[in-house]
């Protein structure tokens, strides 16, 4: 294998290493999400830890081929990580051991709290379970309420009767108690009540009352003076 050539890794083998790091960087000081969720891209990079060619940082020329492109071989990096590791001045910090760790470390963690989660989640489905059987047993013991009778449709127009008072009902008569006889006693001689003089009542007169007015006096005909006629028994002796 020349210097010049280059062992990367396969598609799915790439896939399995975003999905055991949890779409994130595997470096302790990075953690950061490798997934734009806007537009759907990655900024994650599946890294050698040995080097791909024979001449790159951390080379290894007896190494075979299989395993340069195997996922043990591999580590879930961000971009910024990526080149880090690279580099001429810090590979010496970065060396295969440390890289092994940080990929071991990230995803026994990522392992664990999955594992935890799944249990977290069938423990809230049994919860559910229990409660939604406990209701049930509820609506056993509870009596079915009776249908609800359907009204028949009254006309608006149709006015409503005033509600009757009910009834009261007659209170029992009590029967009649016997008088005992009472013995008279001697009354007395009462003294005749004199009657308090009554004043004499003035006639009161309303102001509003009208005068009638005064009559005047009749006038009395003058009679016409008659003429007397002479009696028969003058006429004969004439």
């Amino acid at each position: 294998m020349s210097k010049k050539t280059r062992i990367n890794f396969t598609y799915p083998i790439k896939q399995q290493l975003e999905r055991l790091a949890n779409h994130q960087c595997s470096n302790p000081e990075c953690r950061k999400n490798t997934d734009i969720v806007e537009t759907g891209e990655t900024i994650g990079i599946a890294s050698h830890i040995v080097a791909a060619s024979q001449g790159g940082p951390r080379g290894n020329p007896n190494m075979p081929k299989e395993k340069i492109s195997s996922i043990d071989n591999g580590i879930w990096l961000c971009a910024n990580c990526s080149i880090l590791i690279d580099k001429k001045n810090c590979v010496q910090k970065y060396t295969i051991p440390v890289l092994k760790k940080w990929k071991k470390d990230w995803e026994k963690k990522v392992r664990n709290d999955r594992k935890n989660k799944i249990i977290n989640e069938k423990k809230q489905e049994k919860q559910k379970q229990k409660q939604k059987q406990k209701q049930k047993k509820k609506q056993k013991q509870k009596p079915k309420p009776k249908p609800k009778q359907k009204q028949k449709p009254t006309n608006k127009k149709a006015t409503t009767k005033p509600k009757q008072k009910p009834k009261q009902k007659p209170k029992p008569k009590k029967p009649p108690q016997k008088k005992s006889p009472k013995k008279k006693s001697p009354q007395k001689k009462q003294k005749p009540k004199q009657k308090p003089k009554q004043k004499p009542k003035q006639k009161t007169t309303n102001k509003k009352a009208t005068t009638k007015p005064k009559q005047k006096p009749k006038q009395q005909k003058k009679k016409s003076p008659q003429k007397k006629q002479p009696n028969k028994s003058q006429k004969k002796k004439k």
